[in-house]
């Protein structure tokens, strides 16, 4: 009730909306600022919207963020899936957040396969690899919206830069590189299962890679421009 939209903040969140359009293949986005600039709350916010609360936020902000303003045919219904940076591979915490959405939208009924699996991950420790972590974001987001949970996922990746950090000091992780296939599965999400993703960052790609070789350092520079 306290959040003061700034005009920056209506810039921000009408270029993101620009991805929630049908056809948009921009649902990949990074925002980056210094620690207090509010970056979390405006994360918050953006959950709020895109899970289909303009009316409420408005009321709330008072300011006019309702969906007719940002020329969206449709109330969006996203499920926000918020992923906290930590020291640790990316992946087991994505796939952590997935086990945990999936338990609190199905609180009835046997635990779908899906669910299954992804607990005997987490609960095992297995090691997984880039691209099953983005067939099991695609296989929760199916399910969600083939349950009528929602209409698409927005994964939030708060704190993205404990997780570059790791990323530096384990390469073997390829934390950077699984950024990357996130951003693509995004892009060509398409109508079907829209998948959006934003990731939260204090500095910029290139503070994270310092520690790493020239050649490391470009391949860094070039994911962080896609």
């Amino acid at each position: 009730e306290n959040y003061v939209l700034t005009q920056h903040g209506q810039e921000c969140l009408a270029r993101l909306a620009s991805g929630l359009r049908p056809t948009s293949t921009q649902r990949a986005w990074r925002l980056t600022g210094n620690y207090g600039s509010g970056k979390s709350s405006f994360a918050l916010i953006l959950a709020h919207w895109c899970s289909g609360n303009a009316t409420q936020l408005s009321k709330l902000l008072q300011v006019d963020v309702k969906y007719e303003r940002y020329a969206l045919p449709s109330r969006p219904k996203y499920l926000p899936l918020l992923v906290t940076g930590a020291r640790e591979p990316m992946g087991v915490a994505i796939l952590r957040a997935l086990a945990r959405a999936l338990s609190e939208q199905h609180q009835r009924g046997v635990k779908s396969l899906l669910q299954q699996r992804l607990e005997n991950i987490i609960a095992r420790g297995e090691r997984v690899s880039d691209t099953d972590v983005i067939e099991h974001i695609r296989a929760a987001n199916e399910k969600l919206i083939k349950d009528g949970k929602s209409r698409g996922m927005l994964i939030l990746l708060d704190e993205l830069g404990k997780f570059l950090e790791y990323a530096a000091y384990h390469p073997e992780s390829q934390d950077v590189y699984l950024l990357q296939k996130l951003a693509e599965s995004a892009a060509t999400s398409g109508q079907g299962a829209p998948l959006f993703i934003v990731g939260l960052l204090h500095q910029g790609f290139d503070v994270y890679a310092g520690n790493l070789d020239p050649s490391a350092q470009r391949e860094w520079e070039k994911i962080a421009g896609r």
